[in-house]
């Protein structure tokens, strides 16, 4: 809001801080999210419930790029503004600065605010409910222990766990990051979006919103996670080789690429982060999680700075430099494939992100089928000694 009353330094410092804040509680959330699904649905829809939770924050996302938006030409427009003179440095440099684009921007920033009161309200509410839930389950005789984060839960995590942590990794450090210059990059190599370049760039996200939790219902059902991952991985890779090495200014490439984007991100968000759940034990879901976060977080950050370092070392090149970045994206992807590959060997004996709930109930038909066969023969059995019986006394007599 004061931005006018601060050098460039100052700026940095306030923006870094803001950032860092944001982070925390993004990291949080994203943790205790994971967990409370987990807890809510092990063992039953659970990559399905983590495509729903994805499907309405892509939906949130959404929203937010129209509102928003909307919102802040708005307010400029109401104090007589105009929209075109709120450049970013226009809240830096004073011959440029306009106190209708700050007040805009000051108003968006609260909308922000007051839904982000809204989500610690659902968070109060969750809590209650889970307490009622907890209180009907179990007597105050029979209730769990308080779990407590313990660092030594570390030691009970198998190689399985660790090759997951780095695919989400790997993956994300690929979308993130590319999310981030995508609208700038399509604007560059294809003019003939112009305008839609916003619209297009969006496409991810819209595929993710629409099958998500359909998707998910089907990993469920089916299995198969490790093999959904690879998809997901390896899609990225004539992906980016498209946009590298493709000179075509034809609006159908970017919108295909885009749309296989969606597919990818939404595999893996239906395969990956489903699988954390899976190969650790219940009591250590939390700890997972979040380590898991922070190796994404970790690999997204470093590649972030690779990006930026290579946008500006190849600034003047064709495109502003994007090319170079586009195949650094092909390498993380093939990377990611062969570490899901490594993921699928490795899991090829346990099984454990093999089978599904079609599985499990083939299991429990042919157990089913068992013991009716068993019990079937041992009432036969029976009835075999019955007759034994009676023939043996009446030759007694």
């Amino acid at each position: 809001i004061n931005a006018e009353y601060m050098g460039p330094k100052q700026q940095y410092i306030m923006m870094f801080a803001g950032r860092f804040i944001f982070g925390l509680g993004g990291g949080s959330i994203t943790v205790a999210q994971n967990t409370i699904t987990t807890n809510w649905f092990r063992g039953k829809e659970l990559a399905m419930a983590f495509g729903v939770t994805l499907t309405v924050s892509r939906i949130g996302s959404a929203v937010n790029f129209i509102v928003t938006t909307f919102i802040f030409k708005t307010i400029v427009q109401s104090y007589g503004g105009n929209v075109d003179y709120c450049k970013p440095n226009s809240f830096s440099d004073p011959d440029k600065y306009k106190p209708e684009c700050i007040k805009g921007f000051a108003a968006t920033m609260w909308v922000g605010d007051s839904l982000i009161l809204l989500s610690f309200m659902a968070a109060i509410a969750i809590t209650i409910i889970k307490r009622k839930v907890d209180s009907k389950q179990v007597s105050n005789l029979d209730a769990p222990k308080p779990k407590v984060v313990r660092f030594s839960d570390v030691k009970e995590f198998t190689s399985v766990y660790w090759i997951v942590c780095i695919g989400i990794s790997l993956f994300y450090s690929v979308i993130f990051p590319y999310m981030a210059v995508v609208k700038e990059f399509l604007g560059d190599k294809y003019t003939t979006l112009g305008s839609n370049a916003d619209k297009v760039s969006g496409i991810v996200y819209y595929v993710s919103m629409i099958i998500s939790a359909v998707l998910g219902r089907g990993v469920d059902y089916f299995g198969k996670r490790a093999h959904l991952a690879f998809a997901a991985t390896f899609i990225t890779v004539p992906v980016f080789l498209a946009y590298a090495l493709l000179n075509v200014d034809n609006l159908a490439v970017p919108i295909i690429c885009q749309l296989l984007l969606g597919f990818s991100y939404s595999f893996a968000a239906a395969s990956l982060w489903p699988s954390i759940q899976l190969v650790v034990p219940l009591h250590t879901v939390g700890t997972a999680n979040g380590l898991a976060t922070s190796i994404q977080m970790l690999g997204v950050g470093i590649c972030n700075i690779v990006v930026g370092a290579l946008q500006g070392s190849h600034s003047n090149e064709k495109y502003n430099g994007y090319i170079p970045v586009m195949l650094f994206f092909v390498a993380l992807g093939a990377t990611a494939s062969l570490n899901v590959l490594v993921l699928i060997y490795m899991d090829r004996n346990i099984k454990s992100l093999y089978f599904g709930q079609r599985d499990r109930q083939k299991d429990d038909v042919r157990a089913s089928l068992l013991n009716t066969e068993i019990n079937q023969h041992n009432v036969d059995h029976d009835d075999d000694d019955v007759e034994y019986n009676k023939s043996y006394t009446g030759t007694t007599k």
